[in-house]
């Protein structure tokens, strides 16, 4: 949905607003709306706008993108010349305005709700109304597990290209183990995690252990104050356990068929169930 909310309006010249949490790559998505669009060859220009003090920044992005990260930052002042911007399509330089036509198509962003801002009285409604023209809202990885595999696929392919090291792959007892995180960061989260225990490891292929070193310090690793409490055993383990249910559940309750979903043996598989299933109590003397 996401995609062909973006291939749309990289076919249009309308403002964007993309929301979602930190770390959901909405400055990624703004970069590849831009590189898609009629654009392409002019500037894509990503403004600070906590120190955003008037307008005369965004004429750098004369003929191609303008990017305002975190727009629910922007200051009262430059929310109401950016209105102005966006209303006469001229770029003011201080208090006046120069008479040159603002050729600049605005993607912005923000990981706050800012219909409640604007019902707060913190944020302009119509610059919220013409910044939203092309909606588009990033769901948090945590909401997208199914494809946590294909996303580590690509981020381990750029690590690998960046580092100018062999592409390393993920052992399903690694994958297993990294669909059980809750990824507060996200996307950024996920790519620092991979990166750090690619430049650990030698192994060509990830495994569970090889994150041994990294998921202890993850912040929903460990109590707040506290040490941390994760342990990969158990981590594995629950891991294991919701991909045995699911592999019979999308099997009908047929092992062979869920054992060649999970990538092993009928064999190893039994062996797996048999060591979680429930153990009868001892008799009470």
């Amino acid at each position: 949905e996401v995609k062909r909310q973006a291939r749309r309006a990289a076919q249009a010249d309308s403002t964007v607003l993309l929301l979602g949490e930190t770390g959901t790559g909405k400055e990624l998505l703004a970069r590849a709306i831009h590189a898609a669009s009629a654009r392409a060859h002019g500037p894509f220009v990503e403004v600070d706008v906590a120190d955003m003090a008037d307008t005369s920044q965004i004429a750098l992005a004369h003929g191609g993108t303008l990017f305002l990260d975190e727009v629910g930052d922007l200051s009262p002042d430059m929310q109401a010349k950016l209105v102005g911007v966006l209303q006469a399509k001229e770029i003011e330089a201080g208090a006046a305005a120069t008479g040159r036509k603002a050729d600049v198509r605005v993607i912005a962003a923000s990981s706050v709700e800012l219909r409640q801002l604007v019902g707060m009285g913190r944020f302009r409604s119509d610059l919220f109304y013409r910044l939203s023209v092309l909606p588009i809202e990033l769901p948090a990885l945590r909401e997208r597990i199914a494809d946590l595999e294909v996303l580590c696929e690509h981020i381990l392919e750029d690590i690998a290209r960046r580092t100018g090291r062999p592409q390393r792959e993920l052992a399903p007892t690694a994958i297993a183990v990294l669909s059980s995180y809750g990824w507060p960061g996200n996307i950024r989260e996920l790519r620092n995690v991979l990166e750090q225990v690619s430049l650990r490891s030698d192994a060509p292929r990830l495994s569970a252990e090889e994150f041994s070193l990294v998921l202890p310090r993850l912040p929903g690793a460990r109590p707040a104050g506290g040490r941390a409490t994760l342990k990969l055993a158990d981590v594995v383990a629950d891991a294991e356990r919701n991909a045995i249910r699911s592999a019979l559940a999308a099997a009908d309750g047929k092992k062979i068929l869920a054992a060649e979903l999970l990538g092993i043996s009928r064999a190893t598989l039994y062996e797996k169930l048999s060591a979680l299933a429930p153990r009868p109590e001892e008799p009470r003397h």
